[in-house]
């Protein structure tokens, strides 16, 4: 069953988004550790689109209360601007139960999450200082939860139509990037397709 917890967010709209973003991809369980944003702020439960009364969202003092409490059998993966791996489809790690670790907004996770678990890394180029912290929470969902279809297909179509190990990993590195941002797109689509209709009822 995956997790994910966030380390004193402090923007209502990103809460918001990141709840939306974490029901479209079926994980229902967010943990919000420290003082930060109130999940019950009207901009928050507006960002949403209703997906807060669809998740179990629960409060801890501190990261080791959360640990306490579900860290046993639980790999856990921090996201740090200095993690340790860089995630891609390819590296991603596999976990029956984990939970996605992002930090505040501004200063990301503390130096002692780098000895929690395994350290990921999002490429991006220097352009940016860092992504915003949403964004950063669906590309995590989106590579460790991910879309099992996309997932599905993608290595049956590189299986049958490479001829060598090689070739093989050539093409399934090509495609499912762009099956994984398919899927992304899906979601945010459906998502503000519910909306329109349930804004309508309001």
């Amino acid at each position: 069953m995956p997790h994910v917890a966030l380390v004193c967010p402090s923007d209502m709209g990103n809460l918001g988004t990141i709840l939306r973003t974490l029901r479209g991809f079926g994980i229902r369980d967010l943990a919000l550790v420290g003082n930060g944003a109130d999940v019950w702020n009207p901009k928050v439960v507006r960002a949403s689109m209703g997906a807060l009364f669809r998740m179990e969202v629960e409060s801890f003092p501190e990261f080791s209360d959360y640990l306490n409490r579900f860290g046993e059998g639980r790999s856990l993966y921090p996201f740090m601007l200095d993690g340790g791996t860089v995630l891609t489809p390819e590296s991603c790690p596999r976990a029956d139960r984990y939970t996605l670790i992002f930090g505040n907004e501004a200063s990301g996770l503390p130096p002692e999450f780098q000895n929690c678990g395994q350290s990921l890394f999002i490429d991006q180029t220097d352009a940016v200082d860092s992504l915003n912290l949403a964004v950063s929470v669906a590309i995590g969902s989106s590579c460790l939860f991910g879309f099992p279809g996309t997932v599905i297909i993608s290595n049956e179509v590189s299986e049958s139509t490479g001829t060598t190990a090689e070739e093989k990993a050539a093409i399934n590195a090509q495609i499912m990037p762009k099956m994984l941002v398919a899927g992304m797109v899906t979601v945010s689509i459906t998502s503000v397709l519910v909306a329109g209709v349930m804004s309508s009822w309001l």
